[in-house]
């Protein structure tokens, strides 16, 4: 049920438009926009602030490095930043496209990543050598999840954590951070790419169906329509300790400032207990 006036775009009625599946959603302009849209600087303090979640060193004892696991990984931005830093990362994500970009990246310099094409909806048949020393889930990949693919995803991601390994997991689309800022209409370009994105609240689902139109410099059109589920912070958190994890952190950013209602993103950090439940 939606909330809004129909609309059209392209001679399409939005509702009609079905949604477009996850493997091919990054690629072609989508992927420029998004390598563009987000500053190197903030790259930067995000890889800072997940070497310090799983610090203090990026070697073990034994001088083997921490193995991490990166959920959601796209092209890499923080797989790569915390590969220089001497993590070893394997990078999930069901993009082959993205991931392909991200090898590309990492070859010359041979750094430690391992990329894998795998569906987190379905991480139960993912089966590493050996549990990780940490994991995160960067961007929006949490939202992907309706609430009880995400309860599956979080049990399935404490069996791959060690005891006391820490997750690190990122979300803007709590209903605290964007139900606060919900616009129906969105504008933004980068790397000579342009998107208008088109936003229709589902209340009976509690998700945003977003109709993303990427406008390239040659004026071609790509569209692309995707939902993401909206849980509150408190749902989100009940799920978190039912997979086995204690929360010891909510923050707003990487500068560790407390989340609070408005926040524009939540970045929750936890550990795994010693017996997963």
């Amino acid at each position: 049920m939606s909330n809004t006036p129909t609309t059209s775009h392209d001679d399409l009625e939005l509702e009609d438009l079905p949604l477009d599946d996850a493997t091919a959603f990054f690629e072609g302009p989508v992927h420029e926009l998004w390598r563009h849209l987000v500053p190197p600087e903030m790259t930067q303090e995000e890889v800072a602030y997940l070497a310090d979640a799983f610090g203090p060193s990026a070697i073990h004892a034994d001088k083997t490095p921490k193995r991490l696991l990166d959920l959601g990984s796209g092209a890499g931005r923080h797989a790569l930043g915390l590969a220089r830093r001497g993590f070893h990362v394997t990078a999930v994500d069901l993009s082959a496209a993205e991931l392909g970009h991200l090898a590309a990246a990492a070859k010359p310099g041979k750094l430690p990543v391992t990329t894998v094409t795998h569906d987190l909806r379905d991480l139960e048949s993912f089966q590493p050598t050996a549990p990780f020393d940490g994991a995160y889930c960067f961007g929006n990949t949490l939202a992907y999840f309706p609430p009880d693919e995400l309860a599956v995803f979080l049990d399935d991601l404490a069996r791959l954590v060690v005891p006391g390994g820490r997750i690190v997991l990122d979300d803007a689309m709590v209903a605290e951070s964007f139900l606060s800022h919900f616009e129906e209409q969105i504008d933004l370009a980068a790397g000579g790419v342009r998107v208008t994105i088109d936003n229709d609240y589902d209340i009976e689902a509690s998700r945003v169906v977003g109709t993303y139109a990427f406008t390239d410099a040659t004026g071609a059109t790509t569209t692309r329509r995707y939902a993401h589920w909206c849980l509150t912070t408190r749902e989100l958190l009940d799920l978190v300790d039912q997979a086995g994890f204690d929360v010891e952190a909510l923050a707003d950013d990487t500068d560790g400032s407390d989340y609070g209602l408005g926040s524009p993103r939540l970045i929750l950090v936890a550990s795994r207990r010693t017996a997963a439940s």
